[in-house]
């Protein structure tokens, strides 16, 4: 966790409100400005080009999931065609 946050804000060890009471600081290491949304963001632009691959790949689960489970006492399957599902990207 500490190598993460470490990483988080820009490799600096110094926690926020004690760089604000400093007039310097030291950089450990490798950090960057890319918080959470910004990475989601990056992960998703790179694999857009593959999601007719992936959405194949999670329908074909779906259905060796739902052959599976079908049959199992107590177990109820969430009824989805994804034959008729589509994705509107």
């Amino acid at each position: 966790m500490r190598r993460t946050l470490l990483i988080r804000d820009l490799g600096i060890p110094q926690a926020r409100r004690e760089r604000s009471r400093s007039v310097f600081y030291t950089v450990d290491g490798y950090g960057m400005r890319a918080h959470l949304p910004a990475i989601n963001a990056a992960i998703g632009r790179a694999q857009l080009a593959r999601f007719p691959v992936i959405e194949a790949r999670r329908k074909a689960l779906w259905s060796v999931y739902q052959d599976a489970l079908d049959g199992i006492a107590g177990l109820a399957v969430v009824d989805v065609d994804v034959g008729r599902c589509r994705s509107t990207a």
